[in-house]
C-alpha cells in the first residue's frame, strides 16, 4: 500500500483541525499531530491487510476448502494445479492463492522450497469466546480505537 507520503499530509490536516478549535498554533506542526498521523497510517495499513485476507478467502469462494482438502499435508505446486482443475480454478488463481495463503497473519500454508508447500496445523480452542477475552486482542482494539465526540459535547 502506498501511504509513505501521506503521514506528512495527515500531520498538517491534524494540525489545522487543532488550530481551528483553538487547541494549538498553526506553526509549527506539533508532535501530537505527527503521532496522530502515524497512527492513522498504521490503521489504514492494518485495514488494507485485513481486506486483502478477506478478498483472498472470497477469491476462490466455497471451493477453497474442498480444493485444499484434495491436497496432502505436503504437496507441490503441480499437485495444487491438478487438484484445482477438478474445481475449474484457473492456474494463475492457484499461484495467487498459494502465495497469499502463505502470507496471511495466520498462514494456512508454508512454502518449504521452490514449488513445495506444507499445510500448517493451527491450535484451535474449544471456547469460541477465548479470543474475545484475550488481553492481546483488547490491546489491539484499544490501539486502533478512536475516541469520538458528538457536536453537542
Amino acid at each position: 500500500m502506498k501511504l509513505n507520503g501521506h503521514a506528512g499530509r495527515l500531520s498538517l490536516i491534524f494540525q489545522i483541525m487543532k488550530w481551528a478549535v483553538g487547541e494549538e498554533d498553526m506553526q509549527p506542526v506539533s508532535l501530537s499531530s505527527v503521532k496522530s498521523a502515524i497512527r492513522m497510517v498504521d490503521y489504514y495499513e492494518d485495514t488494507y491487510h485485513r481486506i486483502q485476507e478477506i478478498l483472498l478467502s472470497n477469491t476462490i469462494g466455497d471451493v477453497k476448502e474442498d480444493w485444499l482438502s484434495q491436497l496432502g499435508n505436503t504437496f507441490t505446486a503441480s499437485d495444487a494445479i491438478a487438484a484445482a482443475k477438478i474445481y475449474e480454478i484457473p492456474r494463475r488463481t492457484v499461484f495467487y492463492a498459494l502465495k497469499k495463503l502463505c502470507q496471511t497473519k495466520q498462514p494456512i500454508l508454508e512454502k518449504t522450497k521452490h514449488g513445495e508447500y506444507r499445510k500448517i496445523q493451527h491450535q484451535t480452542s474449544n471456547a469460541s469466546c477465548t479470543i474475545a477475552l484475550s488481553t492481546q486482542v483488547e490491546e489491539l482494539q484499544t490501539k486502533h480505537s478512536a475516541k469520538v465526540h458528538s457536536a453537542n459535547e
